[in-house]
C-alpha cells in the first residue's frame, strides 16, 4: 500500500498560496455578510431544522448544548441563524 506524502505549505508554489489566501479572505467576507443578513432578518431555526442542518438527532442537540459544544437556543427554543453561522465558522 502506498503512503501519500504530506504536502507542506512551504512546498507549494507561491501563486497557489496567494490564491488560497485570497479564497479564504473572500469566504470570510461572505460569512460576515451572511451573518449580517441573518441578524437583520432575525432568522431562527427550530430543533428539527437544527437536526437537519447538523445531521444529528434531537438527543445529540440536547447533549451538545449541555456540554457547551453548541450555542444555546433562545427563550422560544429556537436558535438564531446568525449565531449558528458564526459558531460554524469557528469550528471549521
Amino acid at each position: 500500500m502506498r503512503k501519500h506524502k504530506e504536502i507542506r505549505a512551504s512546498a507549494l508554489p507561491e501563486s497557489f498560496q496567494d490564491a488560497q489566501q485570497a479564497i479564504l479572505q473572500r469566504l470570510d467576507t461572505v460569512t460576515h455578510a451572511l451573518v449580517a443578513l441573518a441578524r437583520i432578518a432575525g432568522a431562527r431555526l427550530t430543533r428539527t431544522q437544527m437536526c437537519e442542518r447538523l445531521g444529528v438527532t434531537s438527543h445529540t442537540i440536547t447533549y451538545r448544548v449541555r456540554r457547551g459544544d453548541l450555542p444555546k437556543p433562545g427563550a422560544d427554543g429556537r436558535w438564531l441563524l446568525a449565531e449558528l453561522i458564526e459558531w460554524e465558522s469557528h469550528i471549521g
